[in-house]
């Protein structure tokens, strides 16, 4: 079986170019940190160059207008219902801690 699969092997790769001396990932561990490090700057540049393309698509008066809406924005009043209906949320929920507290812990005994 592992002989069929080498002659297919040699079959398929013959016909590609592929030869003997070329690099076979595995048999040099500085060349194989050298690729694995090869492909992480690539794709770090990649990343990068991607980034400030996108940046310097936007127009500044976006940007401008962006930071001076957030700037001059008034804040908006909270009503009284709202703040009664937290407020009373968090209060059960104060109480059903205090209950759970006082309560005492009972473990079975899986033993028994």
């Amino acid at each position: 079986m592992r002989d069929t699969f080498n002659e297919l092997k040699k079959k398929i790769l013959g016909k590609f170019g592929a030869h003997e001396g070329l690099y076979h990932l595995g048999s040099n561990s500085s060349a194989d940190w050298f690729l694995a490090l090869t492909g992480f700057v690539l794709c770090a540049t990649v990343i990068v160059l991607f980034s400030v393309y996108r940046f310097k698509g936007v127009p500044d008066d976006t940007v401008q207008n962006l930071v001076t809406t957030t700037a001059s924005s008034t804040p908006s009043e909270l009503s009284r219902d709202l703040i009664d209906r937290v407020t009373s949320y968090y209060e059960g929920r104060r109480v059903e801690l205090s209950k759970l507290l006082k309560t005492p812990v009972s473990l079975t005994d899986p033993s028994r």
